[in-house]
């Protein structure tokens, strides 16, 4: 290594006392049951604010003083200009918003874990969410209305749930610890389901085979109204049904081309 280039004891004083334990708080948050207070989220965005000024300085004093000089990186080449935006941009934004998560959510955990009190149950409305991208934590997931607004919030993933298309928000029984910092989900329960108001009625036309067991297969929808909003549920219904069997000579038969209409009457 050239003379003059390494970690200064400035660097290190941010390095280890305060990067370290940022990165280690940021990935204990990274989880969607625990909801800091307002104050306390409104504090940690302002130290995240000097943390993240205090790494980027130690990013800057790193990439100017060691990394560049160190590799003999010409001005204004491509890599000179990429260590540009990573310095005044990606560092003093990652190093903000990792730090305002490790504070707000990752003490906010510990602290409730310490000197939380007795878990207590509450029931939270909440919202159905659905995710199309396919790097998503989770696909569909329950959001409470009452912390939509808020930067951490309860989510619950229910994507493996079979939970009907029909529902569109859902009490939730949370049971919660809470502390001065903030509350955790320990555990919670769907109650209560929703359904949409704009699509009460309806129903779907099957064709299906009868098997000499009364099972139905071979099921067909032949018609739904309106489109695409019942089918789902009359199709696990209809499965999980057993029909009258015909017996012909004291001998169940098949019986094929059957037709049934399921009709969905939700009350308003």
């Amino acid at each position: 290594m050239a003379k003059g280039f390494g970690v200064k004891k400035f660097d290190k004083w941010i390095l280890f006392p305060i990067a370290v334990p940022v990165g280690i708080l940021f990935c204990f948050s990274l989880t969607h049951n625990f909801i800091p207070v307002f104050w306390w989220e409104k504090v940690s965005f302002y130290i995240a604010i000097v943390l993240g000024f205090l790494i980027s300085i130690t990013v800057f004093r790193y990439q100017f003083k060691v990394w560049l000089p160190r590799n003999k990186i010409k001005k204004y080449s491509f890599k000179w200009c990429l260590n540009i935006f990573l310095v005044f941009f990606a560092a003093p934004l990652m190093g903000t918003l990792a730090s305002f998560h490790a504070l707000s959510v990752g003490i906010g955990k510990v602290e409730n874990a310490l000197f939380g009190e007795p878990e207590t149950y509450k029931i939270y409305n909440s919202t159905v969410n659905e995710v199309s991208n396919s790097r998503a934590w989770c696909h569909l997931y329950l959001e409470p209305i009452e912390f939509n607004d808020r930067y951490s919030s309860y989510k619950f993933c229910i994507e493996d749930m079979e939970l009907s298309s029909l529902v569109n928000s859902v009490n939730v029984k949370i049971k919660e610890r809470v502390s001065s910092l903030g509350r955790k989900a320990i555990d919670w329960e769907l109650i209560n389901f929703k359904t949409r108001e704009d699509e009460i009625n309806g129903y779907v036309l099957f064709r299906f085979d009868i098997e000499t067991d009364g099972t139905p297969t071979n099921i067909k929808v032949i018609y739904e109204h309106p489109k695409g909003i019942f089918t789902k549920e009359a199709l696990r219904a209809i499965k999980k049904w057993k029909f009258k069997v015909k017996v012909v000579d004291g001998k169940p038969v098949k019986q094929y081309g059957m037709k049934y209409k399921l009709d969905f009457v939700l009350d308003e």
